[in-house]
């Protein structure tokens, strides 16, 4: 009798601040067959893809964020302003 062969990758997904990344989406992609599985970190920023057939992963992660108001605002001041120095060159 012949087993499957899966294997699982597991990590935590921290910022650039070291602060654990909750609720983010993780996508394994195999770079041979373009299958893929997607799992979500916990609240401790931990996540495990399983039952992945034997290959090459790409592994992605994607967190949508909104911005404050004020940083939004900061935003549209710096893209004004650079837009004005642009036009003075």
């Amino acid at each position: 009798m012949m087993e499957a062969q899966t294997a699982s990758i597991t990590g935590t997904l921290t910022d650039a601040t070291g602060a654990v990344v909750q609720a983010a989406k993780v996508t394994a992609r195999n770079t041979q067959t373009n299958a893929s599985r997607s799992t979500q970190t916990g609240d401790t920023g931990v996540y495990r893809v399983t039952n992945l057939l034997p290959g090459v992963y790409e592994v992605l992660f994607e967190k949508k964020t909104e911005l404050p108001d004020t940083a939004l605002l900061e935003r549209e001041r710096q893209a004004s302003k650079s837009h004005k120095n642009r036009g003075e060159l």
